[in-house]
């Protein structure tokens, strides 16, 4: 799997498509492990409506236990910036 990658503001950073969501996913199923937590990525929303607006992308996923959401949000977000959200369903 080749991660792809784009230049903004002259920082690098990963594009988001579904092969780059789910290479972060893999890199943190380690540290869930470790807390018998399993994450899996559902879906990339690009056109997210909060109540009436557009908001812009978010990225769903599917948790065992709502234990550790907190730490696959910030680590999602971390590698994808431009995201409106990270977003646990079930």
């Amino acid at each position: 799997m080749e991660l792809e990658f784009f230049k903004l503001l002259g920082h690098i950073q990963m594009k988001l498509t579904e092969s780059n969501v789910k290479a972060s996913f893999d890199n943190m199923k380690g540290h869930l492990a470790e807390h018998d937590v399993t994450a899996e990525f559902v879906d990339i929303d690009y056109n997210y409506y909060g109540h009436t607006e557009l908001m812009g992308p978010v990225v769903t996923f599917k948790s065992n236990k709502p234990d550790m959401d907190w730490y696959v949000q910030v680590s999602v977000e971390k590698d994808f910036p431009m995201l409106v959200g990270v977003i646990r369903v079930s």
